[in-house]
């Protein structure tokens, strides 16, 4: 009733399907060092100026991730939790994941602290543990860096580079389901590679259509692609833009192939051809040299996975 004299009624309407808004954020928990590192302390997001973004690049793995923290220029944790190879796992939280869920696993590899007028922050660079395998050489217990597989499975070749590469320090490990065999077999020897180097020639040695790839916790899958779609997406209902294109330079339609040669000049040499491509496309020729190669079948498998994957236009499509 008011001074008037009137009275009113006031109902509280409340939607009956109305469900709470769990509003998505991440968390970034800072561990001492490599995989078995102690925990140091947790990035809260009201630090956090930027979120985390970052390309998974099949044949690749994930890249990096710039990370803005709102800390003094002069007094940002460094050494403390802004160290170089310091372990970063990012968490996020939503919904779907209220308990959080493994986003992306990787280390510092660099900082920066930045004043800029009346802005002060620190920009730190963290990198998944796929860029280790730069850094590693393949080679066996005894330090040998030339190592022999003698018609082998691709897959059991690529297996064992990632152990040769976990007993020399390396963080990538595998699961018992995460690589699968091919069914084929091959013959090659490494000399003086790279676990990186190996890596990207254990696929070439394997059939058309396998790849690998690193997933959050740093596990590492090699398998070949379903014949059928794993998701379907509709324009309009989940594509807001989209951009197709065809393009032919990257095509390789014949291939020069020279292995292992002797002192003499006399050795593996063979030329792959795809007559069609060349027909549709003109001539697109490379020179590939690899003298760890010596039987002509391991020459086919490669020359002709590389023909198989780029002999025809690479459409790439964005959306």
């Amino acid at each position: 009733v008011n001074t008037a004299g009137e009275s009113y009624n006031y109902f509280i309407w409340k939607n009956p399907i109305q469900t709470a808004v769990t509003k998505k954020y991440y968390q970034y928990k800072i561990y001492n060092g490599g995989v078995s590192g102690s925990y140091i302390t947790t990035w809260t997001p009201y630090e956090i100026l930027s979120e985390p973004t970052f390309r998974n690049v099949i044949n690749s793995g994930p890249g990096e991730v710039i990370v803005r923290l709102a800390r003094n220029f002069d007094d940002f944790g460094e050494d403390v939790d802004v160290k170089l190879n310091n372990r970063v796992d990012i968490w996020v939280y939503d919904r779907e994941a209220p308990q959080g869920l493994l986003y992306y696993k990787g280390f510092i590899s660099g900082y920066q602290p930045v004043l800029d007028g009346n802005k002060e922050y620190i920009e730190v660079t963290v990198l998944s543990y796929v860029f280790e395998f730069s850094y590693f050489m393949l080679r066996d217990g005894s330090g040998n860096t030339k190592i022999n597989y003698f018609s082998q499975d691709p897959s059991v070749i690529f297996q064992d580079i990632i152990d040769k590469y976990r007993a020399d320090g390396g963080t990538i490990s595998y699961s018992p389901t995460s690589i699968a065999l091919t069914g084929t077999t091959v013959t090659y020897s490494f000399n003086t590679n790279t676990v990186r180097d190996a890596v990207d020639i254990a696929v070439v040695l394997a059939p058309v259509g396998w790849y690998w790839y690193v997933d959050s916790n740093s596990i590492i899958h090699f398998s070949s692609k379903n014949v059928v779609a794993d998701h379907s997406l509709t324009v309009g209902t989940h594509i807001t833009q989209l951009e197709t294109f065809r393009r032919m330079e990257d095509i390789v339609n014949r291939i020069y192939f020279t292995g292992f040669t002797t002192a003499s000049g006399t050795g593996l040499y063979r030329v792959y051809s795809n007559g069609g491509s060349i027909t549709a496309y003109g001539l697109h020729a490379i020179s590939k040299v690899d003298g760890r190669v010596v039987l002509a079948s391991t020459a086919d498998v490669m020359a002709n996975r590389i023909l198989s994957d780029k002999s025809s236009p690479e459409i790439r499509t964005i959306l």
